[in-house]
């Protein structure tokens, strides 16, 4: 059985913990560790335990375990409500030289960008689980849909037509974006020339 003091550590964090934070909080990885031998917390891969598994919110657990990495492109896209569409893997960047071992096998299509970039247009969303994570904002995200090659037409078109009715649209911020990612004719020609 759960002592008090741990569950309501996993109580602040939504039912999932991983061991550097038990550190934080602290608490010992070992009383994590004994509690999961027991049965009273259940164990994902990268040493992240859940108080039971109705607590599993995939999207926050990905990006715990893989720190680094920002929910953008089609990702992005669904979680900021631009599309019907789910992708089958998440799509993550990461910062230009990051190894990420077996993606396939961890359901996730990497994408790389420079440092100098890579926090430009960066937001917290919650999760469908109330967990907040990183992802690209409105604006970069349709930027990064726009110059990714391997984009489908279909959601493209979907995302800017809700990015156009989106009352959080900021088109300045498109525009700024647009130069700095040098996506200024697409964004010209795919959004702007809607605009008009």
């Amino acid at each position: 059985m759960l002592t008090k003091r741990l569950r309501s550590v996993f109580d602040k964090n939504n039912g999932i913990l991983t061991l550097d934070q038990a550190v934080y909080y602290g608490l010992t990885k070992e009383s994590l560790r004994k509690a999961h031998l027991r049965g009273d917390l259940e164990k994902l891969n990268g040493g992240i335990y859940l108080l039971d598994s109705s607590y599993s919110d995939e999207l926050y657990t990905t990006q715990l375990r893989y720190s680094k990495g920002i929910y953008s492109h089609e990702t992005a896209v669904m979680l900021h409500s631009l599309s019907t569409y789910s992708p089958f893997v998440y799509h993550l960047t990461f910062p230009r030289g990051y190894n990420l071992n077996d993606p396939e096998q961890q359901h996730i299509y990497p994408h790389h960008m420079t440092l100098d970039k890579i926090d430009i247009g960066i937001e917290k969303l919650e999760s469908w689980h109330g967990n907040l994570v990183l992802v690209t904002n409105l604006e970069r995200t349709v930027v990064d849909m726009l110059i990714n090659k391997n984009a489908f037409p279909g959601i493209v078109d979907e995302m800017i037509d809700n990015y156009l009715w989106s009352e959080d649209k900021d088109i300045e911020r498109l525009k700024e974006y647009a130069k700095i990612f040098g996506a200024e004719k697409q964004v010209e020609e795919k959004v702007l020339d809607l605009v008009k």
